[in-house]
């Protein structure tokens, strides 16, 4: 039987209160994840739907038809910037090590580069932000190697280098990389201090 190609005229809507898992990289490129902070659980008032929407049910209407608009234009939904956190951990249910580096990091060929200490410090953070307690405690070496195999073809290169200065005085490991400019760590991360080395003369 011959697969079938075409346009569904149909969305699904996948609603849980835990990150679900799909155990597949593709799917979860085909969702628009949209995350609810606050719960109305015991506070519920219904009595708004009766007293608000008719005065607001215009606005909606012309909000939706402006949506759609865009819709049409596009000719794909996009992912609002708001869902983004929530995208990234159901990234982290698939596949942690890629989802880490994809959300934090790019490469940075030519600059300072980022401390190791910073690096690993930082996958601690995501694991907590990710609930990843499971693999928060992977040592340094196992995570960089989990990162090399497991974290696509962009990161199979990453290894650690140490630069020197005019001094000749050695400096702590970096990765050739960067946090991405969306992207942002606690301070007690950031600005822990840099020790350095002496190093003998040739």
């Amino acid at each position: 039987m011959e697969a079938w190609k075409g346009l569904p005229f149909l969305k699904f809507l996948l609603i849980s209160n835990k990150v679900p898992s799909f155990n597949d990289e593709t799917l979860i490129t085909r969702f628009i994840t949209i995350e609810f902070l606050k719960s109305y659980l015991g506070a519920e008032r219904p009595e708004i739907k009766r007293r608000l929407l008719p005065a607001e049910i215009a606005g909606i209407a012309a909000k939706g038809v402006a949506a759609y608009g865009r819709l049409l234009r596009e000719g794909r939904f996009l992912q609002p910037r708001s869902g983004l956190a929530l995208l990234s951990k159901v990234r982290a249910t698939v596949n942690p090590w890629q989802a880490f580096m994809d959300v934090y990091w790019e490469v940075d060929p030519t600059g300072e580069g980022t401390r190791c200490r910073i690096f690993y410090l930082a996958f601690k953070h995501w694991c907590l932000q990710t609930r990843r307690m499971d693999i928060m405690e992977t040592s340094t070496s196992d995570l960089i190697q989990k990162v090399n195999r497991y974290a696509g073809e962009d990161w199979e290169f990453l290894a650690s280098f140490r630069p020197q200065d005019k001094t000749n005085i050695k400096r702590p490991y970096r990765y050739p990389i960067r946090l991405k400019p969306a992207v942002t760590l606690p301070d007690e991360i950031l600005n822990i201090p840099e020790h350095t080395y002496e190093s003998d003369a040739d």
